[in-house]
């Protein structure tokens, strides 16, 4: 995917489906036990990507009245790798999912606190991608993407033992040429 798709990918409307204002108020629920007791909001913004990589950010904004002092956020980092609130692991997963499996995550982490203002601290999150194993049909000039026929596969492509990828990726080919992973065809 050309780095200028990217950015049309990820729009505000996406972003905000990947990580809800709501979750928020769960992290300082289950940080502190009561979400009015969170300084800040927390947001996802995606800043730039390339066929290699995409950075997206955690904004973190001080709500009003509160301060967004770096004592708060500095050591967030290592703190959003690990909660379960926050998941990284499934944002990456949600993130992958939207593209289109033509790349897949190979890598994450988050980069140190930034302050960029007293009311903005920022969370770099790295994810590090390579092409994926990608059948799909690609129609030219219209910037759309059919899927791969992953489910639609039924035993092997050509002789006994060949496997494509995608049935590779999520199960083995049975003596009775059915897939045992227990996906079944349309």
């Amino acid at each position: 995917m050309p780095a200028a798709e990217h950015s049309s990918v990820f729009d505000q409307a996406l972003l905000n489906k990947l990580m809800p204002p709501e979750t928020t108020d769960q992290f300082f629920e289950a940080l502190f036990g009561d979400a009015d007791e969170g300084a800040y909001n927390i947001s996802l913004a995606f800043r730039q990507g390339s066929p290699e990589r995409l950075e997206f950010e955690f904004h973190l904004t001080s709500k009003p009245g509160k301060c967004l002092a770096c004592n708060l956020t500095l050591g967030l980092p290592n703190v959003f790798t690990r909660h379960p609130v926050i998941n990284i692991k499934g944002l990456a997963d949600k993130i992958a999912a939207q593209l289109d499996g033509r790349y897949k995550i190979d890598r994450w982490h988050c980069g140190e606190t930034i302050e960029r203002t007293p009311d903005l601290h920022v969370i770099p999150l790295y994810l590090d991608i390579s092409p994926a194993n990608y059948i799909g049909v690609k129609i030219f000039g219209s910037g759309k993407s059919f899927p791969p026929l992953r489910n639609r596969l039924w035993g092997p492509l050509g002789r006994i033992g060949s496997q494509s990828p995608a049935i590779a990726a999520r199960g083995s080919i049975g003596p009775d040429n059915r897939c045992q992973s227990g996906l079944q065809p349309d």
